[in-house]
């Protein structure tokens, strides 16, 4: 039988090698601009908890979870803001009034310039962002979600940035559907 006090002093050994092993990944993904290694960091964190109590340790796994969620939802949130932006500025360059020459016939002979002018409307690109946009929107949803639920918060801490993705979503959508001719 191993004592008590040599248990706890294994499992911390053991705690410390895990940390090692999962500190580079937590690093990574705190300073990274992707979803992609912040699941990556909470996968390898899963039962640190269990063997920081064994081993009489500080929560800190908890801590890193926390940290990671709140890095996840930033990221999230500032590609909302972002691709707001985007929305912002194709909706203006596309209600842009622009003028453009009729050559009139004239009666008699001859024609003459009229200046006529229309709003500038979408061209393929701005129509292509806008729908990697309200795809990009759909997904925030499921994976704010799905953050919150694999690090443990809860649904509602992941609702106002969903509302938000949602809404801008909606609000790509009425630029891309709007008939910009007069």
């Amino acid at each position: 039988m191993i004592d008590a006090a040599s248990r706890r002093k294994a499992l911390a050994a053991l705690l410390a090698d895990e940390l090692a092993v999962v500190s580079p990944k937590i690093a990574a993904a705190l300073d990274g601009r992707s979803l992609a290694p912040i699941a990556t960091a909470l996968g390898a964190l899963k039962g640190l908890d269990d063997l920081e109590a064994a081993a009489g340790a500080a929560d800190e796994s908890a801590q890193h979870v926390r940290e990671l969620r709140q890095r996840g939802y930033a990221l999230m949130a500032k590609a909302v803001q972002k691709m707001g932006k985007r929305v912002d500025d194709v909706a203006k360059a596309a209600d842009e009034l622009v003028e453009y020459h009729v050559r009139v016939p004239v009666a008699g002979g001859g024609s003459y310039d009229d200046v006529h002018t229309r709003r500038r409307g979408l061209d393929q690109q701005d129509k292509q962002d806008l729908k990697d946009i309200i795809d990009t929107c759909q997904q925030i949803g499921p994976n704010a979600y799905g953050l919150a639920e694999a690090s443990g918060g809860k649904k509602r801490d992941a609702e106002d940035l969903v509302d938000a993705a949602d809404a801008l979503a909606k609000r790509a959508e009425r630029v891309l559907r709007t008939e910009y001719t007069y």
